[in-house]
């Protein structure tokens, strides 16, 4: 009886051994297009033999375990692929929405645009008292500056969105390392009695789901639960433990365990916040930054030539100029104040109702101050290169006691305080400023300034024509006017200048013969356009006259022809002149940098068009690249992971006719019993 009953045993345990076997055969099936799914074979060893009539008897065989099929490092690849293909797609997304902005085949690019314009200045200068022409200018003007508007506008909106994009990623993190956690807890639970196969499947499923938002680093605890961590080892989960991440003000920030808030901006490189990151701080930037300092070159050089023109008459109306200095009034602080020559003069002509001109000369060299600068010396060189750096105390008192210092430039700004007892140096922006009299005293609202060359070299001690002040011009001039006979008066409205005639008088400004030191185009004075950007540029309204459209020069005399073309046809030229315009790099993390390009305007654009496209071929690069690793590591992943039909159904097919024996071996033993039995 009990060698029958060791048959049935062995039997019965064979069954339930094939029908395992079966079960996981069939898991696996249906698991075939479940994405991460590993698939588990059935790990079997014969049980323990036992003596029986004086031999060993082996009883069958025993499942140990259900194995999961899973290279964890070629999984970690995987992730890391998946997230850099993640971060390059996303870029290579929004690289082609900007290259569809400067689509340079289209008749509305911004280098056709401007072709029109210089062209329209041509025509002009072929009939210089024509309506139509005037009109075309004003028109073709009007559409650059609509242009640039739109352009920077639309740059704009990418960075919005990029950081939309991202606050709803951020979410999405803290939703998956929730679901991490939860999962960690469960496989500790279910792994006290086996491979919690399933569970480590779904976790990994979230892991990749993870790495394609954020860059992140795994490990495994001895208990089996994940670690998982980001941007260069800020934790995200810790076995039940998650570590959040708030995006504030634009910024991704890690909230540490002891309450503190680190912001890791900077150290994400991967996944789909990466690549808008790179996007929103890096790509974007650079092409906002050049695009305003083309608009500002391509407005300062019409307004430079156009500001010393005259149109079909002199003004006789009370003209009030387009710029605004802060509320120092320093000249420097003019948009375009670092582009004031003081060697030359300022130049005016002033006509009474007889028609007798005489001219206004205000020297603008050797200024008496009225602002004093403070002492310091600069050395160093600046990243923003040809530029104007201000500097406004927002906390005063005497240096050696402490002062606080707000600074800007065309592309950023931020704040510096000395402290009590010094040092008296700080570093701004690649330049060292040292304060060399401790006992100064400098008051809230008291503004000085820095200018830098095409090298980036800035002045040291900066020299006294930076301390020209808009009521010092005021009062020069109107002593100047007064001496020439008067006829019109400068006064200041708004930090802006304002010059009004008298009865009968009219005035116009510089003439063939003087070398103009580029104040009145610095002002807003008799200027094509204003604005100081892409985003505000626009045609001068006063233009709207269209008379006023300054295609002729006044004479030595102060008179000029009503054929007079000499202006227009300078104005025509100028696409043809080179200049020194800044290129920009923005990278994470580090401060902005400039570099020098001398160029045409329309070939400055086009290098920034190439720049793109360099840019766009570079990601596109990557992303395939990316894309190709992921392909690779995934089919070497699936070669040892995946589920194979083929393989499956002959897996089905053993543990079925394995089954079908063991169950033939119970149905004899069963026979054998009976027999024994109906023998007694």
């Amino acid at each position: 009886m009990s060698g029958i009953g060791m048959v049935l045993n062995t039997a019965k345990g064979a069954i339930a051994a094939q029908q395992i076997g079966l079960n996981v055969t069939g898991h696996n099936v249906a698991n075939v297009n479940t994405s991460n799914y590993c698939r588990q074979v059935v790990s079997y060893s014969a049980e323990q033999p036992v003596k029986y009539g004086g031999v060993l008897l082996g009883t069958g065989v025993d499942v140990q375990e259900v194995q999961r099929i899973c290279d964890q490092y070629l999984e970690n690849r995987l992730e890391s692929e998946k997230s850099d293909l993640s971060a390059f797609e996303e870029m290579a997304a929004y690289m082609n929405i900007m290259e569809s902005l400067f689509n340079e085949n289209s008749g509305s690019s911004l280098s056709t645009m401007m072709s029109e314009f210089w062209n329209s200045w041509q025509d002009l200068s072929n009939n210089p008292a024509g309506s139509s022409e005037r009109i075309a200018v004003y028109e073709k003007g009007s559409r650059i500056a609509e242009q640039f508007d739109f352009l920077n506008a639309e740059l704009m909106q990418l960075e919005s969105e990029l950081t939309q994009e991202m606050e709803a990623a951020v979410s999405e993190v803290n939703s998956l390392a929730d679901q991490i956690a939860a999962i960690n807890n469960e496989i500790v639970g279910l792994e006290a009695t086996g491979t919690a196969n399933d569970q480590r499947d779904k976790r990994n499923t979230l892991v990749t789901k993870l790495s394609e938002l954020i860059d992140v680093k795994t490990f495994e605890q001895p208990n089996g639960s994940l670690t998982v961590m980001t941007a260069n080892g800020y934790v995200l989960v810790n076995g039940t433990d998650t570590y959040s991440l708030e995006f504030q003000e634009g910024r991704v920030k890690w909230e540490a365990s002891y309450g503190g808030k680190v912001d890791i901006t900077d150290k994400i490189q991967g996944g789909k916040i990466g690549g808008w990151l790179e996007m929103r701080d890096e790509i974007i930037p650079k092409y906002i930054a050049e695009l305003d300092g083309l608009a500002r070159d391509f407005a300062w050089t019409v307004n430079l030539q156009h500001s010393q023109g005259v149109g079909l008459e002199y003004f006789s109306t009370e003209m009030t100029g387009t710029q605004a200095t802060d509320s120092s009034g320093l000249l420097s602080t003019l948009s375009n104040g670092n582009r004031i020559d003081y060697s030359k003069d300022f130049k005016m002509w002033i006509k009474d109702a007889s028609g007798v001109t005489a001219s206004v000369v205000v020297d603008m060299d050797n200024s008496s101050l009225t602002v004093p600068p403070p002492s310091f010396t600069v050395t160093g060189q600046a990243n923003s290169i040809l530029d104007t750096y201000r500097f406004t105390v927002i906390s005063g008192g005497s240096i050696d006691s402490g002062i606080e210092v707000r600074w800007s430039n065309s592309v950023t700004d931020g704040t510096f305080t000395l402290e009590a007892g010094g040092p008296y140096s700080v570093e701004i922006d690649g330049m060292t400023v040292d304060f060399t009299d401790p006992g100064e005293i400098l008051s809230n609202g008291d503004v000085f300034t820095i200018t830098t060359d095409e090298n980036g070299t800035p002045s040291g001690n900066p020299a006294d024509n930076l301390y020209w002040t808009l009521e010092e011009f005021r009062d020069r001039f109107n002593a100047a006017a007064l001496t020439a006979g008067g006829g019109v008066t400068a006064s200041i409205t708004d930090n802006r200048i304002v010059f009004t005639p008298d009865a009968g008088y009219s005035f116009a400004f510089s003439d063939e013969t003087n070398e103009d030191c580029g104040l009145a185009a610095a002002l807003g004075i008799n200027t094509f356009f204003q604005g100081e950007d892409a985003m505000t540029i626009e045609v001068n309204p006063l233009l709207a006259e269209t008379k006023y459209i300054a295609a002729a020069r006044l004479d030595a005399t102060g008179d000029y022809g009503t054929g007079d073309n000499s202006n227009a046809l300078t104005l025509a030229d100028l696409q043809y002149a080179k200049q020194t315009m800044v290129q920009w790099d923005f990278e994470r993390g580090s401060l902005s940098r400039s570099s020098a390009l001398e160029a045409t305007l329309e070939g400055f654009y086009h290098s920034m068009i190439g720049s793109m496209g360099i840019e766009s071929v570079r990601i596109d690069s990557a992303r395939d690249f990316s894309e190709m690793m992921v392909n690779k590591i995934s089919e070497q992943r699936d070669s040892l992971s995946g589920v194979s039909l083929d393989e499956e159904m002959v897996n089905m097919i053993k543990y079925q006719h394995a089954f079908s024996v063991a169950s033939k071996l119970l149905t004899v033993a069963d026979e054998m019993l009976k027999t024994l039995i109906e023998a007694r």
